[in-house]
C-alpha cells in the first residue's frame, strides 16, 4: 500500500486546463488525492491558486506531508553517488530497463 504523498503534474500543462481556472484545476487535483498541487514558472497563475484556492486537508494528509520533511542536511553529490542507496537505484533502473 502506498503511503507517501502526491504531487500533481504542473497545472500549466494543457491537459490540465480542462478542468478551467488554476484554482479550479488546483481543486481538481486535490480532489482526486494529490498532497501537493505543481504550479511551475507563472508567479501570476501560482498567485491565483493561492488567492482563489479554498480547501480542506483530507485526513491522512500531514502524515503524508511529514514522510517528506528532511531529516538533517542534504548529503554532498559526491557522497550520494557512492551511497548503496544510489547504487540499489540504478540496480533497479537497469532491471526495468531490462524489462
Amino acid at each position: 500500500e502506498f503511503t507517501g504523498a502526491v504531487f500533481s503534474d504542473d497545472l500549466l500543462m494543457q491537459g490540465a486546463s480542462a478542468q478551467g481556472t488554476m484554482p479550479d484545476r488546483a481543486r481538481a487535483a486535490l480532489k482526486a488525492g494529490c498532497d501537493l498541487v505543481l504550479v511551475c514558472n507563472d508567479t501570476k497563475a501560482m498567485d491565483e491558486v493561492l488567492d482563489g484556492l479554498e480547501w480542506k486537508a483530507g485526513p491522512h494528509h500531514a502524515e503524508r506531508l511529514a514522510r517528506i520533511v528532511p531529516r538533517g542536511p542534504a548529503p554532498r553529490m559526491d557522497a550520494l553517488v557512492a551511497s548503496e542507496l544510489h547504487r540499489a537505484a540504478l540496480r533497479d533502473l537497469e532491471a526495468l530497463a531490462d524489462g
